[in-house]
């Protein structure tokens, strides 16, 4: 920086497009950059993008961090200067790269230990900037602030197994484990199982399965789409399915639940018993949980496996607008993943639908580009439908959506245990679907009513708009610029265009930086950048710099004050909890 004596004058311009009297000041500033040292950087990829406690290793400016399976991350380690007090704000600015149509998001690591999204935005080119201004108040610990740069949200478990795995088959018409990458399962109707001890050992029996042979199908998320029980009223009912939901709880299986009528009492919707053992309570905590409505009545998981962003939407039994709305402002929020919609009625059997279903389809659906599956129970059949839909409106459908309807109650004992297994396989580009019975050891029920074509099927990648992808976070610029209230000089109410001056103090002599601030009387504020000096001491009887030679302030004009800092975009996403989630509003703005 410029080479200044002390006593100098600084001399800064201030303007306002609409000519408004300005009010600011000279203040101590520090700008620390990460391509000079200043600071640390390490990075890896995670399970859990919530995750506080990272181990990553040093990664130098520019190298990518990648993962096919799990969250890439890099964490910014930031020592401010002891003199900026306790009260700077942090200007915060992100220069990278993530894969095109990604989320990737900045958060700031809190006093109480938890993450503070600050900036996020979904990548439409290559280069990415994220930008935040952060009080020190409530991040800064012991001189330290602690910034994340997260590749995606939500939890990627990893693989259990993989193609090459030398796992036995569960069964011998089992898909053979080279032939595909990661399993998905679908459980539905349910509710005979659960109300007749007899008939139990099905659903213990599917839970058991699923725990037992994760690895073998390298598991990574189990759907039920309603009716747990028969009677939510009748006690026993709920505490046997608690029992068997425990056993995935337990083994740390990733699976989300709705409501059917029969868990809230048909058309009296009441959800105080499907609340008491699958409320909120059950799930909170758990890293794909996002976002939830009125205590699970309907709720968000974010699951990433393979290379694939799943977002997967539930809603319960008696929809009205409330959850319709809430509903699209979920998929709104999360353009970027392949939404699936979990309900428990939507397709009859004849694939026809009814009047909230139909309502579902055309208000959701249709409005929403990233719905590629829906899934449903309630009606005894299985069957598959297709819709194709014209997002952009050049008069060619470029979007499908597979609906599935499973519900083999109708079967003896209730449904005899059959459960659907999704086999992704990423190098055929497809999703398998196979139909098999722990209980029976059984694939595809022998049943006049069930055409084999709805128990085992095939879907094309590119009929789903699944292109998997290893994740890939590169950060080629990071700074900080310390902006302390430390004032050098004041200046109040001058008028747009004015030159306004402060002294240099006698006794702050070495390497310094400085910053001007000017705010107007309606809220607006602008903040300079941050000029390097060096300060001497002067001689005896040397003369200050005057206004009109060169300026040692900031030698062009700060960016308007009439307009807000760039902040990252404030909202509220769904969530009835306080977790820190995508949208929610920056501290210190």
């Amino acid at each position: 920086g410029a080479a200044i004596t002390a006593g100098d004058e600084l001399t800064a311009r201030v303007t306002d497009p609409t000519d408004d009297p300005q009010t600011g000041s000279f203040n101590l500033g520090w700008h620390l950059d990460a391509a000079d040292g200043d600071v640390s950087v390490t990075g890896g990829a995670t399970s859990d993008a919530l995750a506080t406690a990272r181990e990553g290793a040093a990664t130098p400016l520019g190298e990518a961090v990648t993962s096919a399976t799990l969250l890439p991350y890099q964490v910014f380690t930031v020592d401010v200067p002891a003199d900026a007090g306790d009260d700077y704000r942090a200007r915060i600015t992100w220069d990278g790269e993530i894969n095109d149509g990604q989320r990737v998001s900045m958060s700031v690591l809190t006093t109480d230990g938890t993450w503070h999204r600050v900036a996020e935005t979904i990548a439409d080119a290559p280069g990415v900037t994220l930008e935040a201004l952060v009080r020190a108040e409530g991040h800064a610990v012991d001189g330290e602030m602690t910034v994340l740069v997260q590749h995606t949200d939500g939890w990627a478990q990893g693989n259990l197994s993989d193609r090459d795995s030398a796992l036995p088959p569960f069964h011998p018409e089992a898909e053979p484990r080279g032939g595909y990458d990661f399993t998905v399962a679908h459980i539905s109707d349910t509710q005979y199982y659960n109300s007749n001890p007899d008939w139990h050992h099905h659903q213990l029996g599917i839970s058991e399965f699923l725990v037992e042979q994760a690895e073998h199908l390298n598991l990574q998320y189990v759907h039920h789409t309603g009716d747990i029980v028969d009677n939510n009223r009748i006690p026993g009912q709920m505490e046997r399915a608690d029992a068997a939901y425990r056993l995935l709880d337990d083994a740390g299986i990733p699976y989300g639940v709705l409501a059917g009528n029969h868990d809230v009492s048909g058309w009296d919707v009441d959800y105080s018993d499907y609340s008491e053992f699958f409320g909120d309570a059950r799930f909170a905590g758990t890293p794909w949980f996002a976002a939830s409505h009125l205590d699970n009545r309907g709720h968000v998981d974010l699951v990433s496996a393979g290379g694939i962003d799943f977002l997967y939407l539930y809603m319960g039994w008696g929809a009205e607008d409330e959850q319709i709305a809430w509903m699209n402002d979920v998929l709104a929020q999360y353009p970027e993943r392949i939404a699936v919609i979990n309900l428990h009625e939507y397709m009859l059997t004849t694939g026809g639908l009814g009047l909230l279903p139909q309502r579902m389809f055309d208000e959701v659906i249709a409005h929403n580009p990233n719905v590629r599956m829906v899934q449903s129970g309630h009606y005894h059949d299985a069957y598959t439908r297709i819709d194709t839909f014209d997002d952009d409106r050049d008069g060619t459908d470029e979007r499908t959506v597979y609906s599935m309807l499973f519900d083999y109650q109708g079967l003896p004992e209730g449904g005899q245990g059959y459960i659907r297994l999704h086999h992704f396989d990423n190098e055929g580009e497809r999703m398998m679907v196979r139909t098999y019975s722990p209980s029976l050891e059984d694939f595809d029920a022998d049943d006049a009513t069930l055409e084999p074509e709805h128990q085992s099927f095939e879907i094309a990648y590119a009929d789903l708009g699944i292109e998997p992808k290893v994740k890939s976070l590169v950060t080629h610029g990071f700074t900080v610029d310390v902006l302390s209230e430390r004032s050098l000089g004041a200046f109040d109410d001058v008028a747009s265009g004015s030159v306004v001056t402060a002294d240099w103090p006698e006794d702050l002599l070495g390497a310094h930086g400085f910053y001007v601030v000017t705010r107007d009387a309606y809220g607006g504020e602008a903040i300079s950048e941050i000029r390097s000096i060096t300060v001497v001491e002067g001689e005896p009887g040397e003369e200050p710099t005057e206004p009109g030679e060169e300026p040692t302030g900031p030698g062009e004009e700060p960016s308007d004050p009439g307009e807000e800092p760039t902040e990252p975009g404030a909202g509220d996403d769904g969530t009835d909890d306080d977790r820190p989630r995508p949208g929610l509003p920056p501290t210190g703005v």
